[in-house]
């Protein structure tokens, strides 16, 4: 079982609720595991102050500061009062940005965040700061859907069974490692699915008569069949046959569905994706599941990521 020892949770002030640091607090207990709250305070430009200072309100920004970093400490304080140590941390600029640097200068080992809310009124169910924060960090990222039950219930891994691959290979080994951990802890529903496609397919089928191209479709999928069962086989752990699920399609597209249609409530997903200037981001697949996906997610990503951001 995979065990976070140095968790961050970072806490919007602005919510009523911090499903993020419920999970933390459960997650740090669970785990006798170090826990930290932090928020983020937007940096004030400078023509603000200036503002301030000519009509003589200069001390309304330290105010602010002051009621943020007492507000922090009033939502952890319950948490302490019940025997879970808590550190607080209130950093200054970019949401984003300062997490990242926290989870890197701390040696945080997991960062969990609530969903933004602005999320719902983007294209995704992901807000921007949740978008760069799974393109970019690199702990393991849970994010977690307001209103979520205290337990998960469905917890379902999208595995890309590869057996040649290192990097790949091993980022499967840990998403199976980290759901398991999971089901366990909350006594939830392992659901693994993988996604394949016949090779061109769409192009073949022109050129091909009915009962050859579905006896082409028949052996790619018992060909899928056999490369999952052969990658959770050296996984060391027996599953059970319902918990394995093949769905023939584009992963973007028929993995959301999927995750709807069986109400799963957590996708332990990896963001293995392209070489870039600064190294690996989300991967186009990653990202195409993730924006038609509304349930809490944990990202991670492969062994040797490098956040651009310091």
């Amino acid at each position: 079982m995979r065990r976070f020892k140095n968790i961050l949770t970072y806490v919007n002030l602005s919510l009523d609720e911090h499903p993020a640091l419920e999970r933390g607090v459960r997650l740090a207990r669970h785990n006798n595991a170090n826990l930290t709250a932090m928020t983020v305070i937007e940096e004030y430009p400078a023509q603000a102050h200036a503002l301030l200072r000519s009509i003589h309100l200069e001390d309304a920004l330290e105010t602010i500061e002051r009621e943020n970093r007492e507000q922090l400490e009033r939502i952890v304080q319950p948490i302490r009062d019940a025997g879970l140590a808590v550190e607080t941390v209130v950093a200054y600029g970019s949401t984003f940005i300062e997490v990242i640097r926290a989870a890197l200068q701390r040696q945080h080992d997991l960062v969990i965040k609530t969903v933004s809310s602005e999320g719902v009124f983007h294209r995704t169910f992901f807000g921007s700061i949740d978008m760069h924060l799974l393109r970019k960090c690199p702990t393991p990222l849970w994010l977690i859907k307001p209103g979520e039950p205290e337990a998960f219930r469905q917890i379902l891994v999208p595995l890309d069974p590869n057996m040649e691959d290192a990097v790949k290979h091993d980022l499967g080994i840990d998403l199976l490692t980290l759901a398991t951990s999971l089901v366990e802890m909350d006594n939830a529903e392992l659901m693994i699915v993988h996604a394949w496609r016949a090779y061109e397919e769409g192009k073949l089928k022109k050129y091909m008569e009915s009962k050859q191209f579905e006896e082409y479709l028949h052996k790619w999928g018992q060909e899928a069949s056999k490369r999952v069962w052969n990658f959770v086989s050296s996984f060391g752990r027996e599953f059970k046959p319902t918990s394995i699920h093949l769905v023939q399609g584009e992963p973007g597209e028929v993995i959301p569905k999927f995750a709807k249609d069986h109400n799963v409530d957590l996708l332990v997903t990896g963001t293995l994706g392209r070489l870039g200037q600064h190294g690996m981001f989300i991967g186009d697949t990653a990202e195409r599941i993730l924006g038609r996906l509304e349930c809490s997610v944990l990202a991670v990503k492969p062994a040797g990521f490098v956040s651009p951001v310091r």
